[in-house]
Formats: structure tokens, sequence, C-alpha cells
């Protein structure tokens, strides 16, 4: 680690291999930021809580300090609340956190930890036309702006696309669509970035080529595939979830009223109960209805 020459400290590090160019290059670095500190000779050696004034560590300060640096990073609180409601398999919903907490190894990402190979730019792979960040991968990108217009447009609506993944997080869930219909759309966002991140893959892994209308059809059906893993009672075929999930849904609702006023009309002919047992009953098929209603209209007009 080091050792002291004539009242110096001298600071040396011993490797198992030898260090590649760029480690040296961070080694050296480091040598610098560590210069003007020198082990103490006249106490012994023990660990200090920097972030508190006395020195010790403690959960609560470790917590508050943590949290001081999310919120540094101005992410809207409701969007994680959004994101973790969301009823999608756990890989999909990190590797969405990791994308809205810029942690995902894009070019930009890998240039700046110098871990980017030798010889390759930071150029996005999916359109070279600007560098590979986290907002320019999934937003702004061609392949990936046409990618959500194919979305909306399925899903029968307009929506701009911000220059924040946070911020075009909460457009899509809350303020693209209302209501019960909010954990269908976001289940829709997690399942989107996450066919988009495997292209960039599979376009630098495997070489694959950009089919946008293939890429439309494997969102569809995976969102298809968790809403009918996450609820029993989800009967929608795949045709008609791709066909139009909003009216589809809509006509749900007015099967649901239909069935309740042939209920109420059947029932006041063959039910010779009092005015106010009736009422009470009444009101009770009408909770029900409603129940069934909310469960199943996962996307509201």
């Amino acid at each position: 680690m080091g050792r002291w020459r004539e009242g110096v400290w001298l600071w040396e590090f011993n490797w198992l291999r030898q260090l590649l160019q760029r480690e040296t290059e961070s080694v050296n670095e480091l040598l610098q930021l560590i210069s003007c500190f020198s082990p103490a000779t006249v106490r012994c050696d023990e660990w200090c809580w920097t972030k508190d004034g006395s020195g010790i560590y403690s959960a609560c300060f470790a917590y508050e300090f943590l949290q001081g640096r999310v919120e540094s990073l101005a992410v809207d609180e409701r969007v994680f609340t959004k994101l973790w409601a969301t009823k999608a398999p756990s890989n999909a919903l990190a590797l969405s956190w990791k994308i809205l907490n810029n942690r995902i190894p894009t070019k930009v990402e890998l240039a700046r930890r110098n871990a980017l190979p030798g010889g390759l730019n930071t150029a996005c792979v999916l359109c070279a036309d600007s560098e590979e960040s986290i907002a320019h991968l999934f937003l702004s990108c061609n392949i990936s702006w046409r990618i959500w217009m194919q979305v909306y447009k399925w899903l029968g609506m307009s929506m701009v696309l911000t220059n924040s993944v946070s911020q075009h997080f909460l457009h899509h869930v809350i303020l693209g669509i209302n209501g019960r219909g909010s954990k269908a759309a976001s289940l829709i966002w997690v399942a989107t970035v996450g066919v988009i991140w495997n292209l960039r893959n599979g376009v630098v892994f495997r070489g694959v080529s950009v089919d946008t209308a293939r890429i439309l059809d494997s969102i569809q059906f995976r969102t298809w595939l968790w809403l009918k893993a996450n609820n029993s009672s989800f009967g929608v075929s795949v045709y008609e979830w791709i066909e139009n999930p909003r009216v589809m849904f809509i006509a749900r609702r007015d099967v649901i009223g239909i069935v309740n006023l042939l209920f109420v009309g059947a029932a006041s002919l063959v039910i010779p109960v009092s005015t106010l047992a009736w009422n009470f009953f009444h009101s009770l098929w009408s909770y029900l209805i409603l129940y069934y209603h909310l469960e199943f209209c996962c996307i509201v007009s």
C-alpha cells in the first residue's frame, strides 16, 4: 500500500497483473487525489463516517444521505410509485428502474467509465446520428421514435416525446391515459423500453436487422401475456388485444350495463319483496357490477 521514506509517506500499489492503458490512467488520477493524504503515526486506524459531524455511522444518516442523492437526480417520486405498481415480471421492472436511474451501459456511460473498447465511438447503434445516451436511445432516436409512434397509433392516441425518460414515463402513464388504465399504460411502457433495449443488444451482438412492424408485434404479445398471467379472469384473446384494445374494453362495459338492466327487469317481475329490501338488493348488485367493471377496465376512454 505504501511506506515511509525520510518522514514522507509514499503510496505504492502492487497489482496481480499488468495494467491496461486506461487502467494506468485511472491509477495516476487516483495517486494525484490521495497524494496530499498520509497515514497518521500518532493514532490507530479507525473508521469514520464523514457524512455526519460526529463521525459515527448510523442507518438513519445513511438513509438521509441516499435520499438526498435520489432527490438530486430530480426524478419525480410518482415515477417509482407507478413503476412498482406495474404487474410485470421482475426482470422487466428491474430494467425499467435502471433506465429511469440512468444505470444501463449505453455507449456514453461506458465511455464515461473508460470501459468502451478501443476503436469504438459513442454513436447510436440504431441510427448512428447522435451519441448513444439513454434519452437518445429510448426517445429521440429515429428508430425508437418510430416504435413509440406505432405504439400510440395502436392505442388510438397522440403523444409528444419529451427529452427526459422519467417525464415521458409520467406523461405516458398519467397524462396519456386516465383512471385505472394507467396500470395497463405503464405495462406497455415497460414492455416497449424492454423491446428497444433488446433490439439494441441484438444489433450490437448478433447483427439483427431492424423491423419496426415485428417489434410492435412483440410489444403487443408481451403485454397480452403479462395481463393474462396476472389476472385469471382476463378473457381477452390476443387477436382482440392487438386489433383494438380501447374499443374492446368499452364493449365489455356496455355488455355489463345490458346484463345489469336485464337482471333488474327480470327480478322486478319475479321477486315480490318490500321496497326497502328491493332498494338494498339493487344497490348491492350495482356495487358488484361497478367492482366487476373496474377490475376489467384496464384501459378507459
